[in-house]
């Protein structure tokens, strides 16, 4: 397995500082220990070494839609105003939410 940096309760503490986090000494030490585990899994997955290019199953290509403007359709922008029950010159004022 190759060299790495072990987790320890210091830096288990110094990690639920950072992230605001009041940690009680036996939740520390479990932390320790699930974290160890953790990296430990890791290194296993690093470690591994795939036999064979991977290759995807389907062929994956971007596809293009056509822009359009709307903003000029006349029809389109009166259904928008008609959704709104004040309008001052260009501006839609829409009714409050949250009271």
């Amino acid at each position: 397995m190759e060299n790495r940096r072990q987790i320890n309760r210091e830096t288990v503490k110094k990690v639920s500082e950072v992230a605001r986090l009041h940690l009680e000494e036996d939740e520390i030490e479990s932390m320790t220990k699930e974290l160890e585990r953790i990296l430990d899994h890791f290194s296993k997955i690093k470690s591994l070494k795939a036999d064979k290019e991977l290759f995807y199953v389907h062929e994956i290509e971007n596809e293009y839609r056509e822009d359009k403007d709307t903003a000029t359709d006349p029809e389109r922008s009166e259904k928008i105003r008609g959704q709104f029950t004040k309008s001052q010159d260009r501006y839609l004022t829409a009714p409050k939410a949250i009271k």
